[in-house]
């Protein structure tokens, strides 16, 4: 019979208690990359604006 080993229930530890931090990294990603494109929109709607007032 294999003995246990308490770094195997360490590590364990360590990665269930790091999902929800990787589930709120990957929740901000999909905010900045919205934030970012929608950005990029309103800069080229006022760039069309500007040049139709000139």
């Amino acid at each position: 019979m294999r003995n246990p080993n308490p770094m195997d229930a360490l590590r364990n530890a360590m990665i269930i208690s790091a999902l929800p931090f990787t589930v709120a990294m990957g929740l901000m990603m999909v905010s900045l990359t919205k934030a970012l494109y929608r950005a990029g929109l309103r800069d080229r709607h006022v760039d069309t604006r500007t040049q139709a007032a000139e």
